[in-house]
């Protein structure tokens, strides 16, 4: 018995053949198709003159026999028949050898007298090829004859009264004749009572021995055993020893043998190769029943095929048994042949069964009630399936109705959402029609038969077979040929989608069919080349029958399992997927084709052209949007699927292009309903369509145009982003900032994104095109690309961008300015700056009375701070509105004015392009003579709504440039008055005094200055003596009096203040300064005595060294 792998995989094809309803012994044989069955009749000759005359039709043909061209056919006419064969045309591939008469030679004919008297005609030819001889037995009488010509030999010696000749060892074969190792053959002759050994030399025919053996019917030997049968049993013979060894008898219901003991049954029952032995039953012998069947007695001849031939099912398979029967059916009794797997053990399985007739191969040559015979031949005939190399064979395939010259093209403009103009066809048209692998190549002529030649040569070589069983009927003779697995398969196929077609037009049945076909062969390993391509073929065909039936029968719809199913296969079948889109009308015009096509499988070609003929026109017109959600789906994941092959050097370009293109457009109708302006969620349709673009295309150019059709830019741009098209990501971008349509709305804050490219990218020339774009767009945010530290792009110089922002972007140049001015510590842009800040603070007064209130209620609320109160700078930082461009001018311009810079009144007031308001603190303007001061306190000063700060630091503060002691100058003189008298601010007078402008700045703020500049060194005493003599003065000026006011007074001189205090005033008014004055009189004093004793004592010490250094160099007499 056969292994459980061989029965494994030998069950393939009957699994295969099952799903296609081919189960055991069909109820009326029109009801399965011929080709499911394992084995399939080929013609070998037909029409064989069994008459010399032509009028006696009642011969009927007995025994064939063939070996090295020659068919000899025995018939009942007691003629033998012989036929030469006639190879076919070597130019003619698939060619069919034929057959001519060559002799018809009478053999014995006299009456028999060994049993009734009976005729048979010739009933065995045993062909000796060793020796040159052949033992025809006819009318029960053995006659001997040589090869090929079929003349007598040895004197017309003959044998009569023999049952059956044969015997043959199985060890020595069939030899050629002339191999020089003949020494004979010896045969085995039954007669009536004995079996005899005959040596058949080249001269002569020898008995060797006579055993005694009644009966027998059937012999094989291998060496010196021989297992004989008679009409009821089995029994081993030793021919040298002349012993006999009883076995089991032929039939289980056959109780006529005694009681003892038997020997083991042995399998010896093998061809001359180890393919093929034969058996045959009595006249009364029982054939196989079946419940399903009506038993008739009829002679029954059964063969074993061990033989596996390339095109079979599998190498490691045992074969099959073949028994030619009759069946009564209700239409009478049928002759056939019934064929089943012998390698199933008994109780594990039910063996499967086959009924083949002659009428379902060709109905014209035999009637259902012909006697069919099937006999082994000695030697074996090659032959093709021609069948197999049209559906193997790659042919080339044309995605488009028409002939396969006009659609290399791809034809987008025919979808409704692209469809731009017949230019755009053409343009398309002549793009597609161009060969992508090479712009030089030119295809020579009539290289697509040349190819179509060599793939038929390449899958002949594979689809050959052999077969040794002659099967006959009539005057017809076959080939039983093993069906190869390709053809089987196929026709469960086949079978499936008839049997839907009339039992369930919705199809449910065919996908349950189709899909336990695919899960029968899913885990099969092929092991030869033509095992390997008939699975993919397979595989193909049913992946490609499954879509059919889904895109033709939504109802009801595919489960999730089946959708997997026939995806998984679709792929895995290494089918092209343009041959799958070109089923769907929608996406048909995205396949793309070289000038060399697409080649599949001749049989894939076919299915698939006849669905594409079938479909109503216009329908590919219509455009995805018609596809349903299922199929979208479906494609989204098959097409997914498909690109992870990327890579693979055996499939071309032009698949990727069309994969992406179609895939593309597939996920842009998805993503159609998702919100606008959401981002791409893990596993959401937008997600995807990001990772497709960002991971890039083949189709680039195509990609463009759908997403310029869709109107998606944002993802317009991450394609381009891919491709690091700088340019066209920020022209993209550019175009949706300025109110383009983008119907995903994913850009967000399409300003800031700019912004951020911009610094990643090292092209100058688009970082001053699209940063001053965004400058004049967003000032502020454009200013940021120029002044990027961590840019990559080479840097500007900074008179060149000031240039280019006053060209371009105007309202940039003050934002850039301040950059340059408080980051960078550039003083050479101050004038400028400060112009920029005028004109703004100074125009939001003129033209905004709110703003004027809010300067005036900002004085108020400062003078009501109690002190110590922080700077007014710090004040009015503090309290700055949120996002007020004017109030943070003001700051800056405040910032700049009480700061170190150096700067130009005069240019600046020049510069200004609005007239400055009259302000009411210019108190010192040039050759301003001192102030005198008064006798008594000084009136309240006037409130000026529109009096600021700014002009009063310009008007008091010398030019650096022209000063070299700014603290010298009157106007230095100046910025106190402005401080107490408007501001009430004597803290920071105070620290003017002490400190100078660094004073004015508040705590935090990064002081930058000129390192040649004297503006921001702190005043000297005498300077500081000035500032306090002019804030003095100021002090009594003010009506507010207080003694912390002249706390810090301490480079006032005493003298000096009591003569300006007024008599009028009390000692309390003025007794801190008096305690402050006092305690500094006495400090001095303590001071000036503690200097005087230590002059004292250093005097002391240098006198001492003195004498100490005169006495170490003793006297010294000087001569006159």
């Amino acid at each position: 018995m056969a292994s459980e792998r061989q029965r494994k995989q030998g069950n393939a094809a009957s699994a295969a053949s099952a799903t296609a309803s081919e189960t055991t012994t069909p109820a009326a044989p029109a009801a399965t198709l011929p080709s499911a069955r394992p084995y399939a009749l080929r013609p070998l000759l037909h029409d064989v003159p069994l008459s010399a005359d032509g009028k006696d039709e009642d011969i009927k043909i007995n025994c064939v026999e063939y070996y090295d061209g020659n068919l000899y056919v025995g018939t009942s006419a007691s003629e033998l028949l012989h036929f030469f064969r006639i190879p076919p045309d070597p130019a003619d591939p698939s060619g069919q050898s034929t057959f001519i008469f060559a002799s018809r030679p009478p053999l014995y004919s006299e009456p028999a007298a060994g049993i009734n008297g009976a005729r048979p005609g010739v009933q065995q030819i045993l062909l000796l090829p060793r020796v040159g001889k052949a033992c025809v037995l006819c009318n029960w009488t053995v006659t001997f004859y040589s090869l090929p010509e079929m003349s007598p030999v040895f004197s017309a010696t003959q044998v009569r009264n023999c049952n059956w000749i044969g015997g043959v060892d199985l060890n020595e074969g069939f030899a050629a004749a002339g191999d020089g190792s003949s020494g004979g053959v010896t045969i085995l002759l039954s007669l009536n009572r004995r079996i005899q050994v005959v040596r058949i030399g080249e001269e002569d025919a020898r008995v060797l021995r006579k055993i005694d053996f009644s009966g027998s019917t059937l012999s094989v030997r291998r060496d010196s055993i021989a297992c004989v049968a008679d009409s009821t049993s089995y029994s081993l013979l030793d021919v040298d020893r002349q012993l006999k060894i009883p076995l089991m008898s032929i039939s289980s219901l056959d109780n006529s043998q005694p009681d003892g003991g038997f020997g083991h049954a042995q399998n010896v029952a093998s061809a001359p190769d180890g393919g093929l032995a034969r058996s045959a039953s009595s006249a009364t012998a029982r054939a196989p029943a079946n419940s399903q069947d009506t038993l008739v007695k009829s002679r029954l001849t059964a063969v074993r095929d061990l033989s596996s031939s390339l095109p079979s099912l599998g190498a490691g398979e045992e074969g099959y048994v073949l028994a030619s029967m009759t069946r009564e059916f209700e239409d009478g009794l049928h002759h056939g042949l019934e064929i089943q797997r012998f390698d199933v053990n008994v109780g594990e399985d039910d063996a499967e069964k086959w009924w083949l007739e002659i009428g379902d191969q060709d109905p014209k040559q035999s009637a259902p009630n012909t006697p069919i015979g099937i006999r082994p031949l000695l030697q074996s005939e090659e032959m093709l399936f021609e069948d197999v190399v049209e559906r193997l064979c790659q042919r080339r395939f044309s995605p488009f109705k028409g002939q396969p010259e006009t659609p290399t093209m791809s034809l987008k403009s025919n979808d409704s959402r692209t469809a731009l103009s017949l230019q755009r066809l053409s343009q398309e048209k002549a793009l597609f029609e161009r060969d992508t692998e090479s712009d030089d190549e030119q295809l020579p002529p009539g290289w697509e038969a040349t190819r179509n030649q060599e793939g038929e040569d390449f899958v002949r070589r594979l689809a050959k077979t052999s077969s040794r069983l002659a099967v006959w009927a009539g005057d017809n003779i076959w080939w039983a040929v093993r069906n190869p697995l390709l053809t089987q398969l196929d026709s469960a196929l086949e079978k499936a989608a008839a049997s839907t077609q009339q039992t369930a037009p919705d199809g449910l049945e065919t996908r349950r069919q189709l899909l336990s076909l695919l899960g029968t062969i899913k885990d099969r390993e092929p092991t030869t080349e033509l095992e390997f391509m008939t699975l993919g073929y397979i595989k193909q065909k049913a992946s490609v029958m499954l879509l059919t039936t889904f895109l033709s029968s939504p109802e009801p719809p595919f489960a999730d399992a089946e959708m997997k199913a026939m995806e998984e296969n679709l792929v895995g079948g290494d089918l092209d997927a343009r041959v799958v889109l070109s089923l769907i009308p929608a996406l048909r015009n995205e396949i793309v084709v070289n000038q060399r096509g697409i080649w599949i499988y001749g049989g894939i070609k076919n299915i698939v052209e006849s669905h594409i003929s079938t479909e109503t026109d216009g329908l590919g017109m219509q455009g995805i949007s018609s596809l349903a959600p299922n199929v979208l789906q479906f494609l989204r994941r098959f097409l997914s699927a498909w690109r992870k092959k990327k890579g693979f050097g055996s499939i071309p370009d032009e698949v990727f292009r069309t994969v992406d293109a179609s895939l593309l457009l597939v996920l842009l109708e998805l993503d159609q309903d998702t919100p606008s302006g959401q981002t791409g969620k893990p596993g959401s349709v937008r997600k995807e369509l990001y990772d497709l673009v960002d991971h890039g295309v083949d189709c680039f150019d195509r990609a463009v145009d759908l997403l310029e059709t869709y109107r998606r830019l944002f993802v317009l741009s991450r394609l381009y982003q891919h491709r690091k098209m700088a340019a066209d990501v920020l022209g993209t971008w550019r175009r949706i900032i300025e109110g383009e349509e983008d119907r995903g709305g994913e850009l967000g804050d399409g300003e800031q994104r700019v912004r951020s490219y911009l610094s990643n990218i090292s092209n100058r020339a688009l970082v001053q095109e699209y940063g001053l774009w965004l400058a004049s767009r967003n000032p502020k945010l454009g200013v940021q690309v120029f002044t990027d530290e961590k840019g990559k792009a080479p840097k500007f110089e900074h008179t060149q961008i000031v240039t280019l922002l006053r060209e371009e972007a105007p309202d940039a140049v003050k934002y850039y300015l301040e950059h340059l001015v408080f980051g960078k510590g550039n003083t050479a842009y101050v004038n400028e700056l400060i112009t920029y800040y005028l004109d703004i603070v100074i125009t939001d007064l003129q033209t905004s009375p709110a703003s004027r209130d809010n300067i005036a209620a900002s004085y108020d609320t400062y003078r009501a701070l109690q002190p110590p109160k922080p700077t007014y700078l710090r004040f009015l930082a503090d309290n700055a509105p949120p996002n007020d461009e004017v109030w943070q001018s003001r700051l800056r311009l405040l910032q700049l004015l009480g700061g170190g810079h150096d700067y130009d009144a005069a240019a600046i007031r020049t510069g200004s392009t609005t007239p400055s308001p009259p302000s009411p603190f210019t108190l010192f303007p040039r050759n301003h003579p001192r102030p005198t001061y008064p006798t008594g306190p000084p009136p309240r000063p006037r409130k000026s709504p529109t009096a600021s700060p700014p002009p009063t630091l310009i008007n008091n503060k010398n030019n650096t440039s022209s000063s070299p002691n700014p603290f010298s100058s009157p106007r230095a003189a100046g910025t106190t008055p402005a401080l107490l008298v408007r501001l009430g601010d004597y803290d920071t007078a105070v620290s003017y005094c002490i400190r100078g402008a660094a004073a004015l700045t508040p705590a935090g703020t990064t002081r930058r200055h000129r390192r040649d500049s004297g503006s921001d060194l702190p005043p000297t005493w005498d300077e500081q003596t000035v500032l306090f003599r002019t804030l003095l003065g100021e002090f009594w000026r003010c009506a507010t009096r207080t003694s912390g006011s002249s706390r810090r007074a301490h480079c006032w001189s005493g003298s000096g203040v009591l003569d300006v205090v007024p008599e009028a005033w009390g000692v309390e008014v003025v007794g801190g300064f008096l305690v402050t004055a006092l305690r500094r009189l006495v400090c001095e004093g303590r001071e000036a005595a503690v200097e005087r004793a230590l002059s004292g004592a250093e005097n002391l010490r240098v006198g001492f060294e003195f004498v100490v250094k005169v006495e170490e160099g003793g006297g010294v007499v000087e001569g006159e």
